[in-house]
Parts: C-alpha cells; structure tokens; sequence
C-alpha cells in the first residue's frame, strides 16, 4: 500500500508531472514496461512513496497520450495514489489525471494496433489488453470516487453545468460510456435526498456532446429522473418529488421524437409512455 507522507502538502500543487516532463516530449519507447514494473512494485509492497508513483504516472499520460496501453497501465497507479489520500484537493489532483488516462485509452484504441508486449517478473511475456480493464476501473473506481469526492465538497468539472466541447469518449468506446450512465444512476438512485444534480449534469453533459448514445442516454436520464421523483414521493418529499418529475417528463417525452430506434430503445419506446403518464398524474397530483 502507498504511503501517506508529509509530501502531501507539496502533492495537492503538483497538477502535472515534474516540470523536466515535458508533455510535448516523445513518449519513450518503453513506457508500458516501466508502468508494469513499477505497478509491479507498488502491489508488492517495495515502492511506497506517493509522490514519486504519481509524478512518474502522470507524467506518462502526459506525454503518451495516443499510446492507449500507457494509459491503460498508468490508470491502476493513479488510482492506488488517490486512495491513498483523504478526500481533498490531492485526491482530486490524482483522480483528475486518471480520469485523463481513461479518455486518452479510449481514443487511442484501434482495432489495429496490437496491444503491448510487456516482460513479466519471471521472465516471459505477454501482450496487455487493458481497454476493458480501464472500463472497470473508471466505472468501478475512478467514477465513484470522484462522485464521493464531489459529495463532500471537491467537485471535479466533469460534473458541473458546463457543456463539453466534444465528446470524450469515441464511437467504439460506447460501452464505457454506457458502464459510466449504469454507475450514475445507481449512485443517484441509491440516494435518500433526492439529491441528483452531480449525476445528471454529467449524463447531460455527455447526452449533448455525443451523438451516437443521445438516445440511449436520454432515456437514462428521463429513468434517473423518474426514479428520483418516485423515491421522493414516497418518502412525502412532495416539492422535491414534483421538481424530479417535471425534468423526468421533459427528458422522456424527448426521448418518444426519436424514430428508427433498434432494440433495445425501439423496445422501450412502448413502456416509457407508462413512466410518462405516472409523473404527469404525480405532478398534477401534488
């Protein structure tokens, strides 16, 4: 386990790597062998300094970023540091930058490009595929930290109002995107206060930027919604309840003008009128 240290003070104003890591610099070719080695470090034991671990991570995603296994390799380092810290501007720091790596392993996959070669402890080798590795470490991980993180104060920009300016995932990344809606609707549904606004902001913000899920995530949002307002109902949270329903209504009503859905939205089309008719007669009943 990474330690925590007095360098925490310095960590919380270290947002890149050292300034001698240049992001414009050329990835070095052995970059993926030395994430491994040192992530092979960190899990045995033998390296626990949590500054070093993510300087040296960081600074791979900062000057790798078309390298989609770099990103792959540096992401379980840079969420080993940000569990290391207390919640707080120096986990934010770490989350931020796994975040970074995410994206980057998702826009530098191709098909095409075989995955690295890395040389293990024993000697031998074998090829990382670390795309569906970084998908469960953002949805599973990286995602619910950083909404932890956002609950208690220090709030990542990915979950407030401000459009994006492009979509951050890639059409052939449509399954991590449709992982992280699952890990924000089970985060705001699972809450007690009706309090969504982290959740939806993101989901909207990603709906608006990325035409090819804004069905799907339109759908997901109406749900989210529509949950919300139901849970608030039935705790008697009446002004609550009607707020959610009314944004429900707007997101699956939206949702009904798509044409030429294939399963499994042409499929819902025919139960969300159903969701539609429950939080009008919510609205007009309260």
């Amino acid at each position: 386990m990474l330690r925590f240290t007095l360098a925490a003070a310095l960590f919380a104003l270290v947002t890149h790597a050292p300034a001698n890591a240049d992001e414009n610099a050329a990835c070095p070719a052995r970059t993926e062998q030395n994430l491994y080695n040192l992530g092979y470090l960190v899990q045995s034991g033998q390296e626990k300094d949590t500054v070093k671990v993510f300087q040296f991570a960081a600074a791979a995603v900062d000057q790798c970023a078309d390298r989609t296994d770099v990103n792959g390799l540096a992401l379980p380092l840079l969420d080993a540091v940000a569990k290391a810290f207390p919640p707080g501007e120096s986990q934010l720091v770490a989350l931020s930058k796994a975040y970074e790596a995410v994206i980057n392993n998702g826009r530098a996959w191709r098909v095409d490009i075989p995955s690295a070669t890395i040389t293990l402890p024993d000697g031998g080798e074998s090829q990382v595929d670390t795309y569906n590795s970084v998908t469960q470490y953002y949805s599973q991980s990286i995602l619910p930290q950083l909404l932890a993180l956002a609950d208690a104060g220090t709030v990542h920009p990915m979950f407030t109002d401000s459009p994006l300016a492009e979509c951050p995932f890639p059409p052939s990344a449509e399954d991590r995107v449709l992982k992280e809606a699952k890990t924000l609707r089970d985060a705001a549904e699972n809450r007690w206060d009706g309090e969504v606004t982290f959740a939806t902001n993101r989901l909207r913000a990603v709906r608006d930027a990325c035409d090819f899920v804004r069905p799907r995530l339109t759908y997901e949002l109406g749900e989210l919604y529509a949950h919300a307002a139901t849970e608030q109902h039935t705790m008697t949270h009446d002004e609550k309840a009607v707020e959610l329903a009314g944004h429900a209504l707007t997101e699956l009503e939206k949702f009904m003008t798509y044409a030429g859905l294939e399963a499994p939205l042409a499929d819902w089309k025919l139960t969300v009128p159903v969701d539609i008719a429950a939080m009008k007669k919510l609205v007009d009943e309260n």
